[in-house]
């Protein structure tokens, strides 16, 4: 779009671009100074930042999703700060499309940190897409200012230190020409806000899931000495596999780092997330971080944040000193789930999850709800509770004592009046062959020697001659064998069965048997005979 020169007085002029709404279209002209601020549609209500392009001429409307377009920028009142990560106007360079930065092929403006622009970039050397962030300063151009450098590098090496499933991890920190940025992993899925915003409140037990990774990275962050200090939706994201991590350390509070020296009891962080002593000017802690955490919590059950105002000092004024949180509204929480909010938001420190890592534990719990509550209790509660439970545990140990007494008492008196029974088995008939012909159906086989009662069960073999069977088969088997066959002697004398031809077994659902293949003797042969 071209620029409009004017004249405001004699002398002076000033120069006016068209931009339009990306949205609906309405077009509206305003000073060129003012490009890269922030705009909001008249007719459709939508807010955006415009960018430049490398020789000044205005490029297409870009909305930074880094930014929260319902609270003010919140920085500290010092010279020389970093706006907040999401907050600056900083206006993006354009023109770095298409080129390489190291050995990384620039693509497209995934976004702004809270010292520069990420990209979604291609690394040729392992052929797969990464993001990578620059340097710059406000007015687009790469940056080696000190505190900006210093800041920016802090942030590359607190996210080294976390080699954790809940952090974006961190491939490179280089310097290409002068330039500074960080090759990192490339989250597919977006930002939490976007999901959010996108699908309206999520379920509570899946939210609690989600989080327990990235809470945990706080965790391990807060025991390395790494305070984040700017937890909020924009800087939770999901990877291509639906994972949420935590990313964005560039306003990190690093213990011994001489950075972050320079940050102490400085107002720090995105207006809108944070704790009431940080919105003091107090020091920023762990538990500032947890804070944090239970807005974004808050944010994600309900759709929307929990303190807004259209200015920048109300909203200000409401962190400070925060109203009573009210969660009876919210769908699908328990109260085990209200318990935590209650706990995360708290005004006071000492009330709030004194470590992420208790906080991971009690997400775990809220994702999983067991039978029984884990509500935190006061010390007297918890004396009584423990009490009572040993009371019970004595009483049914007791109970179980008497019970193996009385069962223990009550098999001894039946052993004593069980008489000995014999077993009885039926007799078996004796083997009859009238004729050579087949009989119409299987011949019942008797054991030569009389059955004795409670008597172990002997094979037919041995007792009755082979001679006289042709084929044999088990009452209860599916295979009929030759009388000579090994499987056929295991047989029991009491459920032996004779058959006269191989034709008259298979008749009666007999298999021949796969060792002997009594289906290849003659019908009317018998091969113990032979």
């Amino acid at each position: 779009m071209a620029s409009r020169p004017s004249s405001k007085s004699a002398g002076e002029s000033v120069s006016l671009v068209e931009i339009g709404c990306p949205k609906c279209g309405a077009s509206y002209r305003v000073g060129a100074q003012l490009v890269g601020r922030r705009f909001q549609c008249r007719k459709c209500n939508h807010v955006w930042r415009w960018g430049l392009k490398g020789s000044g001429t205005l490029g297409s409307g870009i909305t930074t999703p880094g930014s929260d377009s319902n609270v003010a920028p919140f920085r500290s009142a010092d010279e020389g700060l970093p706006m907040a990560g999401g907050t600056s106007s900083t206006v993006i360079d354009m023109s770095w499309v298409g080129k390489r930065l190291g050995r990384y092929e620039l693509k497209s403006v995934l976004g702004r940190g809270g010292m520069g622009v990420v990209w979604r970039a291609h690394d040729p050397t392992l052929n797969r897409e990464i993001a990578v962030k620059i340097l710059a300063s406000p007015q687009g151009q790469a940056t080696n200012g000190s505190l900006s450098r210093a800041l920016f590098l802090q942030e590359a090496r607190a996210a080294a230190k976390l080699n954790h499933p809940g952090a974006i991890t961190v491939f490179e920190i280089a310097d290409a020409g002068g330039i500074s940025f960080i090759a990192m992993e490339l989250m597919h899925g977006g930002m939490l806000r976007d999901r959010v915003d996108r699908n309206g409140p999520m379920d509570a037990r899946e939210l609690f899931r989600l989080l327990v990774q990235p809470v945990k990275a706080l965790a391990l962050a807060h025991e390395r000495g790494i305070i984040h200090r700017d937890v909020k939706p924009g800087n939770l994201m999901f990877d291509d596999h639906g994972m949420l991590k935590i990313g964005d350390f560039g306003l990190s509070d690093v213990t011994g780092d001489p950075a972050s020296q320079s940050l102490r009891g400085r107002s720090v962080g995105s207006l809108g997330w944070v704790a009431p002593e940080t919105a003091r000017g107090e020091a920023t802690t762990a538990q500032s971080d947890i804070y944090s955490m239970g807005l974004v919590m808050l944010y994600a059950l309900t759709g929307k944040p929990w303190l807004s105002s259209e200015s920048r000092s109300k909203l200000l004024a409401l962190h400070q000193n925060p109203p009573e949180l009210e969660v009876e509204g919210i769908a699908g929480l328990t109260d085990d789930g209200k318990a935590l909010l209650h706990r995360c938001l708290a005004r006071d420190q000492t009330d709030r999850f004194q470590t992420a890592e208790e906080l991971a534990t009690f997400l775990e719990h809220c994702a999983n709800e067991p039978d029984e509550p884990l509500v935190p209790q006061s010390q007297a509660e918890k004396g009584k509770l423990k009490v009572a439970l040993i009371s019970i545990g004595a009483c049914l140990i007791a109970i179980v004592l008497v019970v193996l007494f009385v069962l223990g008492y009550l098999d001894r008196v039946s052993q004593w009046n069980r008489k000995p029974q014999l077993r009885q088995r039926p007799l078996p008939a004796p083997v009859e062959h009238t004729s050579p012909v087949a009989p119409k159906g299987p011949a019942e086989v008797v054991a030569a020697t009389p059955h004795v009662e409670d008597s172990p069960p002997k094979p037919w073999f041995g007792t009755i001659d082979p001679a006289s069977l042709h084929f044999v088969a088990s009452k209860v088997g599916r295979v009929y064998h030759l009388p000579t066959c090994d499987g056929g002697r295991k047989i029991y004398i009491y459920n032996l069965v004779d058959y006269t031809t191989a034709a008259e077994a298979e008749a009666s659902g007999k298999k021949p048997c796969p060792q002997c293949h009594p289906e290849r003797s003659s019908a009317s042969s018998n091969p113990a005979r032979d």
